[in-house]
């Protein structure tokens, strides 16, 4: 079961989500091994794969790194920035809300101003 699903079944409060979490804390979260983690550092090479900029830790000149994962199952997609994390969040994770919200800008960008 995973941990997100037990502190739903359970009833426990979720962890304080400060974007300063260290990612061996998030490890231990979402209870990925050393190895696992290594995979989606070495996938991840460094670049949030949404906006493409660098990630590392938290005191880096770079965006954090946070673990992203599905709130539904709890499965982990792996590492992105900070930013792109809170944004996915307000988009509650549906791609169709967020398909809306680029056609939107696009249509904003191209009415022929």
């Amino acid at each position: 079961m995973r941990v997100y699903m037990m502190r739903r079944k359970f009833g426990l409060r979720a962890p304080a989500r400060s974007p300063n979490l260290q990612l061996g804390t998030q490890r231990h979260l979402y209870r990925l091994t050393q190895d696992d983690h290594l995979a989606l550092v070495e996938r991840a090479n460094g670049h949030c794969p949404i906006c493409g900029t660098a990630i590392g830790r938290k005191n880096d000149e770079k965006r954090t790194a946070v673990i992203d994962h599905d709130h539904v199952t709890g499965t982990v997609r792996g590492l992105i920035c900070d930013s792109c994390n809170v944004g996915l969040g307000r988009f509650n994770d549906d791609p169709a809300l967020l398909l809306a919200a680029a056609i939107y800008l696009l249509a904003w960008r191209y009415r022929g101003a």
